[in-house]
C-alpha cells in the first residue's frame, strides 16, 4: 500500500521499481528509490529500505504526526463586528427596502469582479484593482442580473487616493455600460414628502424604463416625454408620490399671487453646471424689498436619470423651506444690492440660465438669449 510523508508519496510499482515523488513548492518529480541515498527521510517507513517495521505501525505513525508542510500558522484572527460600517448600515436599510418594494434584490461587499466580466486587456494596476476592489452595493434584478452599482462615498473620498479609485471603478463600469450611483448621507436623510432622494432617483429611473419600454410597444405616443410629476399614483395607495415640490409649489405660487407691481413678489430657479458636469441650482424668492435665496447641486453621475428633473424638484422644496423660515422670523431676507450681487456671482460662475419663474421679480433682473443677463 502506498505511504505518506510530509513531503513524500510513495505511489505504487511501476515497470522501473517502487517510486515516489516529491512535493516541493516548485517541482513534483518521480525517481526510483533505489537512486535515492539513505536515510530518505526521517518519517519515510523503514520497510521501504528492508527493514522489519510492521507497515500498519508505519502507517498509523505517518497518519498522527501533524503535517506542518501543509499549513499556514497564524494568529490574531477573529470575526468581524459588521461588514457595514454605521453609515453603510443606514444606506443598506434603505436600499433594501426599496429593492423589496420594487422587486428587486440587494447584496452587499460584492467583489468587482464578480460584477464585471474582463473582456479584453486592463493595464497591470487597472487589472489589480479589478481583481482586489470591492462595491459597497449591487443592486440585481429577480434573476441576479445586476442593474446598477451604489457606492456610499464618506469623507475619505475626498482624499487624493482614494479619488484615482474612485476613477478607475467609474471608468470599468462605464465601459461594461452598468449605472454607479455614489451617495452620501443627504441621499438617506433628506426626504420630501415623504420620500428620501435615493429612494426618488431609484423608482423614477425604474419607471423611465419601463415608459419608454411602453412607448416602442405604442402603448404611449411617441412624442410624449417621461414626467416624473405625471405619475399619479404610486400603486401603494399615494398621490403624486415623486412630484417632490407637490406642496412646496402650492405655497410658493401662494405668495407670488399676492404681489402686484407695487409690492413685487415671486419666485424663480437659475440653474446651470460646473466644470465637473454638475448641476448648480439657485432658486430665489423676492418679497418687495428683500430676497431669499437657496442653492441646491446634483451631483454629476455614472447613472442615467432624470437629473435636471430632479434638480428642479430640489430647488422648490428647498425655497420653500426658506420661505417658511422667513415667514416665521427666524430668518432675514437680503438687501437689494447684496442679492443683487449673490445671483451675478452664481450667474456668472455657473454659466446659470433661468428654468423657472413665477410672478415678479427683483426690478433690474432680466435675461435673453443674446445679452444673458442684466443685473440692474
Amino acid at each position: 500500500m502506498p505511504f505518506l510523508a510530509p513531503s513524500v508519496v510513495a505511489v505504487g510499482w511501476t515497470c522501473d521499481g517502487l517510486q515516489y515523488i516529491e512535493r516541493n513548492p516548485f517541482a513534483l518529480r518521480s525517481v526510483p528509490l533505489w537512486l535515492l541515498p539513505k536515510p530518505l527521510h526521517p518519517r519515510l517507513p523503514a520497510q521501504l529500505h528492508g527493514a522489519a517495521q510492521p507497515a500498519r505501525e508505519a502507517d498509523r505513525s505517518l497518519r498522527h504526526e501533524p503535517r506542518y508542510d501543509a499549513l499556514v500558522l497564524v494568529d490574531g484572527m477573529r470575526v468581524t463586528d459588521s461588514l457595514l460600517n454605521k453609515a453603510e448600515e443606514v444606506a443598506f436599510r434603505e436600499l433594501d427596502a426599496i429593492a423589496k418594494d420594487n422587486n428587486l434584490r440587494l447584496f452587499a461587499k460584492p467583489r468587482l469582479s464578480d460584477v464585471l466580466k474582463k473582456d479584453g486587456f486592463l493595464p497591470s494596476d487597472v487589472f489589480n484593482f479589478y481583481t482586489r476592489s470591492h462595491v459597497d452595493f449591487v443592486v440585481t434584478d429577480k434573476n441576479t442580473k445586476p442593474l446598477f452599482i451604489v457606492e456610499y462615498d464618506g469623507p475619505s473620498h475626498a482624499e487624493s487616493r482614494q479619488q484615482e479609485r474612485d476613477q478607475i471603478k467609474d471608468a470599468l463600469c462605464k465601459e461594461a455600460g452598468l449605472g454607479l450611483l455614489r451617495i452620501n448621507t443627504n441621499y438617506i436623510t433628506r426626504q420630501y414628502r415623504g420620500i428620501s432622494v435615493l429612494r426618488w432617483i431609484i423608482e423614477v429611473t425604474e419607471l423611465e424604463k419601463a415608459f419608454y419600454n411602453a412607448q416602442e410597444k405604442g402603448y404611449i405616443a411617441w412624442d410624449e416625454p417621461f414626467d416624473p410629476a405625471s405619475v399619479s399614483d404610486d400603486g401603494r395607495g399615494k398621490r403624486w408620490p415623486y412630484w417632490l415640490s407637490f406642496s412646496a409649489i402650492q405655497a410658493l405660487n401662494s405668495f407670488a399671487r399676492s404681489g402686484n407691481v407695487n409690492k413685487r413678489r415671486g419666485y424663480a430657479i437659475i440653474s446651470g453646471s460646473d466644470a465637473l458636469g454638475n448641476l448648480r441650482g439657485l432658486s430665489y424668492m423676492w418679497n418687495g424689498e428683500v430676497g431669499i435665496l437657496a442653492k441646491v447641486s446634483v451631483r454629476n453621475q455614472n447613472f442615467d436619470f432624470p437629473i435636471v428633473d430632479l434638480l428642479h424638484e430640489l430647488s422648490i422644496c428647498e425655497l420653500s423651506e426658506k420661505m417658511i423660515l422667513f415667514q416665521s422670523g427666524k430668518i432675514q431676507g437680503m438687501g437689494y444690492n447684496h442679492f443683487m450681487s449673490v445671483l451675478k456671482v452664481f450667474g456668472n460662475k455657473y454659466n446659470a440660465t433661468p428654468n423657472f419663474f413665477m410672478g415678479w421679480g427683483p426690478p433690474g433682473l432680466s435675461w435673453d438669449f443674446s445679452a444673458g443677463w442684466k443685473f440692474g
